[in-house]
């Protein structure tokens, strides 16, 4: 989720709900939408964020969820240190964004039953020194992640870095050093153009005219920390 990338949606709590047990986070983005409050029209999101409640060097970070559907947007779990946008200067061992997995390839496919999402790297803030990683592009086989539970997770040591799809491992890093401070954690959804208006994005091109509500769903989020 770098600073570099274009979202266009407004953010307002009314988009999130949550139900009893299961932590169901419907991220609704739809188009020409006003709220209660007085907000101006255009796609609206939101997303959940730990900072100052809930931070954790090292151990394994997961989520249960289903993918937001549509072209031009994606939806993603990741980690951040605190001003990580002025963390320059040492790698990643100062901070570092952990992308999880990222889901901008709505319709892009290997095959009828083969769907990808993409788990990056990036270190040394969001400035001229920013640098980052791919680290994998899982393919995610046999469902439709836009239509059914998986889980994505990081296992997060003072060595490296080990990303898992539905628990099967999906790819290692130890790019820039591993972070060795403790990180909050996010779950976003985000839309491609600027200003509330939908437009062309890394995620494709989010056509306003043929816009629809979209939820990303959230079954869970766990971390474990390492046995003293």
């Amino acid at each position: 989720m770098s600073g570099g990338n274009e979202s266009c949606s407004y953010v307002h709590t009314e988009c999130i709900q949550i139900h009893y047990c299961v932590f169901s986070v419907d991220l609704a983005v739809s188009r020409r939408t006003v709220f209660s409050g007085g907000g101006k029209a255009g796609w609206y999101s939101c997303g959940l964020c730990t900072t100052g409640l809930f931070e954790q060097t090292y151990g394994y970070f997961e989520v249960r969820c289903i993918l937001p559907k549509g072209v031009g947007m994606w939806s993603a779990f990741w980690m951040l240190p605190q001003d990580f946008s002025h963390t320059v200067g040492n790698g990643g061992t100062d901070g570092a964004e952990l992308n999880v997995f990222e889901s901008p390839n709505y319709r892009y496919k290997l095959s009828d039953n083969v769907n990808v999402v993409t788990t990056n790297i990036h270190i040394d803030g969001y400035g001229k020194e920013e640098r980052s990683e791919n680290v994998a592009t899982p393919f995610i086989e046999g469902n439709d992640p836009y239509e059914t539970y998986n889980t994505y997770g990081v296992e997060w040591n003072e060595n490296e870095y080990i990303f898992y799809v539905n628990g099967v491992e999906t790819g290692r890093s130890t790019f820039g050093g591993t972070s060795r401070v403790p990180e909050y954690l996010l779950l976003t959804a985000e839309v491609g153009g600027a200003n509330g208006v939908a437009g062309s994005s890394w995620a494709g091109d989010a056509l306003a005219s043929n816009a629809q509500p979209s939820d990303f769903v959230i079954d869970y989020v766990r971390v474990y920390q390492y046995r003293q």
